[in-house]
């Protein structure tokens, strides 16, 4: 019997890191995936991009799988999947926030948003009748709607179809995300 178990670790970025993670860090990997990073345009995501891969390899670490620079594959989808493992993993950043969640014997996905002021009504055609009442009667909106935004995005994501499925196809009741 497969033992289930979630880690999710959290780390805040630092532009100060940036130097150290491209000098000492990323030419560590395999050349695919260092120009992979490269090929971000802001140094923002460079840093998020690495700071993912270092908290995958910690969470890895915590739970006792020892591998110095996991072997990821991806779906056709873009699911990220360490190659031959029963071991599911997502990472997420928004602004300077990075998430990583690592599952034994179970899938899982975990968005991160950095809550700003925005247009609702510009999201209103990817919301369900009753999110939209939601957030419209909920005395923070914003709040309201990246509550529900992230809780579809994460269940997308554990399905292992990202955004590649449309938000209106999640549907959310009480702690549970059910694909249509």
């Amino acid at each position: 019997m497969v033992q289930h178990s979630i880690t999710v670790l959290i780390s805040q970025i630092h532009m100060e890191e940036y130097e150290g993670l491209m000098s000492n860090y990323l030419p560590q990997f395999p050349e695919n995936y260092q120009k992979r990073v490269k090929a971000l345009r802001l140094k923002e995501d460079i840093i998020r991009t690495l700071t993912g891969r270092k908290m995958l390899q910690r969470a890895l670490t915590i739970i006792n799988i020892q591998t110095e620079f996991p072997n990821i594959e991806y779906s056709d989808l873009g699911k990220p999947k360490l190659k031959g493992e029963l071991i599911d993993f997502n990472i997420s950043h928004s602004n300077e926030m990075v998430v990583c969640a690592v599952a034994l014997g179970v899938q899982i996905g975990i968005d991160i948003e950095y809550i700003q002021k925005i247009k609702i009504a510009n999201f209103k055609n990817m919301l369900t009748t009753p999110e939209w009442f939601e957030i419209n009667s909920a005395n923070d909106s914003d709040r309201t709607f990246y509550d529900i935004w992230t809780k579809k995005e994460a269940a997308l994501k554990t399905h292992g179809s990202g955004l590649h499925l449309p938000l209106k196809s999640v549907k959310l009741k009480r702690n549970c995300a059910i694909i249509y």
